[in-house]
């Protein structure tokens, strides 16, 4: 592609001859590089970071299994990240430091740009704009694979815009097509946007037909090198789904993209929203002048923006896929808009009116600054807008409070308490949602048997566990003895509690999944008042829910009391009752003080609550009992 420039000087900015813009964009690296560096440890890593940092430890066997199947991501990064841990080590100062690299490299891609595209000058301020920016600032301090694709689709770019060129440039500008293009593929799949606009912008260059073979030549090329990952993972990556991307209609996903390239997640909404309307009218003055001074670079910027948005709103329509950092690679249009926005007085306003041209790109250039500051003032002093939740603080309160024999169970899959605590100490539960409660149970039922306290990291509403089946599983079946907040989180510690022993041992079956084991018998408050409690044990899960009938006899069989209930008062119903379970179901009676107790009989059995059909007993000896009642009979204890 032929490059055109638009010769737009920018506010502020006047590199004069070549050695003096090298120092100026020395400078600019430089600047990044250290903006980048700054505090970058200074927040814990968050859930995806750690992820990044445990999968890619992984044996490699199993790492690649787990992307053909679950993780259907490209691999480069994950296998760059093995490498850099090798030799720089897993602290969140190396880890996330391949990223500020790779974002740095990015800010030193994007003069050479915005130079291809609006001259030299637009091309400093292009990378000026970069190097502050809030978006790409927040990325090159996360142990993620956004700034490696980031860096990688410019670079594609780049050499895209001279790809075309005679000689050894353009066969060097066509080589590092076709690598660049390929790592970028091999990173993540939305750089396949990317490409797509390159393949658009060739068909709408004039001649194209005269280097249509070469063109050819090369996507072939790239298509071939990309093809055996896709053919590998394509079973697992047709059905892979982001269930926590939500849908977005086209005017909010513009918005999202106007703001948050320009300002940063980091803004508080009212802050945000009168800034990312003069973003908005900032970029489209911008676009405007690009189509004015120079309509083929225009087109170039144009397309890199809209194209990857309207293609992601139109996937989304059946399967949501957007998230701004996945289209990270269209950021650099976006940057060139609002540099020649910028520098949009200087195409507008003639001499002699120099003063005026400098004073409202001045303005414009203060109004990104001002964003930009705040932006980033926020991401690093206020803890509302905190990458993650203080793990740190945590499990040094954890460390001071367990024995080498205890374990945290972390009620959500989150990979950052593993990365700090160690994955040997801590397991999350449920293992998967769908939970599937006989395999937590069991898993649950090992836990206790195995260590000495558990201290346990409720959900807080993450819908991982809605139904809050391990809370109420730990509940029920151990003992708590200490509950409260470590560096934010809510913290419970229980330990195995001693199966209940009736005094009365008994074994009769109620239906082929229930026995009662036993039972205590004894007066409680005033006279004339006993609690009976039944010691129910369960063989088997039990799909229906059963009622608790207790009803105490005369010696004519008349019924004198009774007692109905759910188990526990309903808050243990047999629907929930797992095997090994030992269940307490306490039932208070009040006798008539003119009976004594040893004319009375306590009968009791189970029954739906809708049909009122009991639940066959039976005997020790295996056989049916008619009417399917235990008789208690006198002495009671």
């Amino acid at each position: 592609m032929k490059r055109t420039s638009a010769r737009l000087p920018s506010a502020g900015l006047q590199p004069g001859s070549g050695w003096q813009t090298l120092i100026l964009c020395i400078g600019l690296i430089g600047f990044a590089f250290g903006l980048r560096l700054w505090r970058l440890d200074a927040q814990p890593l968050h859930g995806d970071e750690a992820f990044s940092v445990l999968f890619s430890s992984y044996p490699l066997g199993e790492m690649f299994q787990s992307m053909g199947t679950t993780e259907p991501n490209p691999p480069l990064y994950w296998l760059t990240l093995r490498a850099w841990m090798s030799l720089a080590g897993r602290s969140e100062f190396a880890v996330r430091f391949l990223s500020v690299l790779f974002s740095t490299a990015t800010v030193a891609l994007l003069y050479p740009f915005g130079q291809r595209l609006f001259g030299q000058r637009i091309g400093v301020l292009v990378a000026f704009l970069g190097a502050i920016n809030p978006f790409y600032l927040w990325y090159a301090q996360e142990t993620r694979m956004y700034t490696m694709v980031a860096a990688l689709s410019l670079a594609s770019l780049v050499f895209f815009l001279t790809w075309g060129q005679p000689g050894r440039a353009g066969h060097r500008s066509r080589i590092g097509l076709v690598v660049t293009t390929a790592l970028a593929l091999y990173t993540h799949y939305f750089a396949t946007l990317i490409w797509l606009v390159q393949n658009i912008l060739f068909c709408l260059t004039p001649g194209w037909r005269s280097t249509l073979r070469t063109w050819l030549r090369i996507q072939a090329i790239s298509v071939t090198l990309f093809a055996p990952w896709l053919v590998f993972v394509a079973p697992s990556l047709i059905t892979h789904k982001k269930v926590w991307i939500a849908p977005i209609s086209l005017g909010a996903m513009i918005e999202r993209v106007i703001t948050v390239y320009g300002l940063g997640t980091t803004l508080p909404e009212a802050m945000a929203q009168p800034l990312w309307i003069a973003f908005l009218l900032l970029a489209l003055v911008g676009l405007a002048i690009a189509f004015v001074t120079a309509r083929r670079s225009g087109l170039v910027v144009a397309l890199t923006l809209l194209v990857p948005l309207l293609v992601t709103y139109l996937f989304s329509l059946r399967r949501p896929a957007f998230h701004e950092r996945y289209l990270i690679g269209i950021v650099p249009a976006y940057l060139a808009l609002l540099a020649l926005g910028i520098a949009a007085p200087y195409a507008v306003i003639r001499p002699p009116s120099s003063v005026l041209r400098r004073l409202i790109s001045g303005l414009a250039l203060a109004l990104v600054l001002y964003g930009s500051v705040q932006s980033l003032y926020h991401y690093h002093y206020d803890p509302a807008f905190a990458k993650a939740p203080d793990w740190r603080g945590l499990v040094r309160g954890l460390q001071a409070r367990m024995a080498p024999s205890d374990l945290v169970i972390q009620n959500y899959p989150d990979p950052a308490l593993p990365y700090y605590l160690g994955p040997s100490r801590s397991i999350a539960l449920p293992a998967r949602n769908p939970l599937d409660p006989l395999a937590e149970h069991q898993t649950l039922r090992a836990v206790l048997d195995t260590y000495d306290h558990v201290w346990f990291l409720p959900d807080g509403g993450l819908s991982w566990d809605p139904g809050g089946f391990i809370r109420d599983w730990l509940d029920r079946r151990a003992e708590r003895v200490w509950q409260g907040q470590i560096a934010g989180f809510e913290v419970i510690a229980y330990r195995r509690a001693p199966p209940p022993v009736p005094s009365h041992p008994l074994d009769w079956r109620l239906g082929e999944n229930i026995r009662l084991v036993g039972y205590d018998f004894a007066p409680v408050g005033r006279q004339g008042e006993y609690r009976l409690s039944l010691y129910w044990a369960c063989l088997a899960p039990v799909s229906t829910a059963y009622s608790v009938f207790t009803h105490v006899l005369d010696r004519t069989g008349q019924l004198v009391t009774q007692h109905d209930s759910w188990p526990q008062q309903g808050a243990f119903p047999t629907s929930i009752w797992l095997p090994g379970d030992i269940i307490r179901d306490e039932h208070p009676l009040t006798l008539p003080a003119s009976l004594p107790l040893s004319d009375l009989t306590i009968e009791v059995g189970l029954y739906e609550a809708e049909s009122g059909r009991r639940l066959p007993v039976f005997a020790p000896d295996g056989q049916r009992i008619a009417g399917d009642q235990i008789f208690i009979r006198y002495p009671f204890n």
